[in-house]
């Protein structure tokens, strides 16, 4: 006969579990992340589907010296890049893109409006579906002119936390060594308590899914795993920097999926 039934705690309702175990006549079990922990490793094909959603990501960003111009609204420009990811291949966005200009972009998770993109400090956070996988990429921009001094500064620290992150990357690795790397960064120019999310997450299916890369996580990483590093500081009144990629832990250590330039000025 049956054994105990493992379902999946998180995402399947309590009555439904008792309405099945009813039917088949054995008891529910709580299996906690158990189709997340058999998801986690991806597998190449997989990871061919995630780096297609990530060149049509890279291949919009290639295009935003004419599609940002300074009367064109965040909204619009969001619209804008999504049909860009879509005329690259991609089937749809992953949501709707957060486009943040100047003081805008000092919030993390900003809803874009109707305000034009301005001249100066522009941070855009966005992706797209590629055979049912996801991409997920971050940049910050400054659109015309010399940014301030300040903002600079912020953009150095962001870009080399960030890439102390990515290095950090390799199988065995704890998701939480892989975080304070980045987070060190910020520590020395000063700006951690300015840091105000996790470093990173797992991309597949979902566009948040395991392995959590944060303070806290014991999780060791394991070959096949995809995850961001998009590290960010955030100044109030002032402006932000966030700058995100894809990242394969391979058995020889990281491999980015996502290529667009990572100038603050854009070429």
């Amino acid at each position: 006969g049956l054994g105990p039934l493992g379902l999946e705690a998180d995402g399947v309702m309590w009555s439904f579990a008792t309405d099945f175990a009813r039917e088949i006549g054995v008891p529910p079990v709580a299996s906690p992340g158990a189709v997340e922990r058999l998801r986690r490793r991806k597998d190449a094909e997989e990871v061919a589907a995630l780096a297609a959603a990530a060149a049509a990501g890279d291949a919009s960003l290639a295009d935003l010296r004419r599609l940002a111009q300074p009367a064109t609204s965040e909204r619009e420009l969001g619209w804008a890049l999504i049909d860009a990811m879509r005329a690259a291949g991609a089937e749809s966005a992953t949501w709707e893109p957060i486009v943040a200009a100047g003081a805008g972009a000092s919030i993390p998770h900003y809803r874009s409006g109707r305000q034009p993109i301005g001249n100066g400090l522009l941070l855009l956070d966005y992706g797209c579906v590629s055979d049912g996988y996801h991409s997920d990429m971050s940049r910050t921009v400054w659109l015309h002119g010399e940014p301030d001094a300040e903002m600079r500064r912020v953009y150095q620290a962001v870009l080399e936390s960030q890439e102390a992150g990515i290095a950090a990357i390799a199988p065995g690795v704890a998701c939480h060594a892989v975080d304070e790397a980045s987070r060190a960064v910020l520590r020395q120019y000063g700006y951690e308590e300015h840091f105000l999310h996790s470093t990173g997450h797992g991309v597949g299916l979902e566009i948040h899914e395991p392995p959590w890369v944060r303070r806290g996580n014991d999780d060791l990483l394991a070959e096949g795993d995809v995850v961001t590093v998009e590290p960010g500081v955030y100044l109030p009144g002032v402006g932000g920097v966030r700058i995100e990629d894809m990242v394969v832990v391979t058995a020889s250590g990281p491999s980015v999926l996502t290529h667009s330039h990572k100038e603050f000025q854009i070429p």
